[in-house]
């Protein structure tokens, strides 16, 4: 079954299949599996202690937040936490766009890189 949705992300609409998504990340695996590394551990500890806009975020894009499809570690800051960036995949489309793209934090505790505000 198709489920189409829309939604405005900052200047972006998109368009994404939220069920073949979610079949997508039912079917990946956790980004630990490639990778040993410290950061990407952590990050995945991490993703369970999203606060509850950034977890239904995801779930309204049909994405499991721990099964990213990359992840980049920037800097520990002074009180422990740590800097990171991630990319997801969904299926879907992008319907509108600014015209210069630029990359842009969102503005929730957790630093979410998206092409977003």
């Amino acid at each position: 079954m198709i489920t189409m949705i829309q939604m405005k992300v900052g200047p972006w609409v998109i368009e994404t299949d939220v069920n073949l998504t979610k079949n997508f990340y039912n079917n990946y695996h956790v980004i630990t599996k490639d990778c040993s590394c410290d950061y990407c551990a952590n990050y995945i500890l991490a993703c369970a202690n999203f606060p509850p806009e950034i977890k239904n975020f995801f779930d309204s894009l049909g994405i499991d937040p721990c099964k990213e499809g990359e992840i980049s570690h920037y800097i520990e800051n002074k009180d422990g936490t740590h800097l990171y960036s991630a990319f997801y995949h969904m299926i879907g489309r992008v319907i509108t766009k600014p015209q210069v793209w630029s990359c842009q934090i969102m503005k929730f505790r957790y630093s979410v890189l998206l092409d977003t505000k």
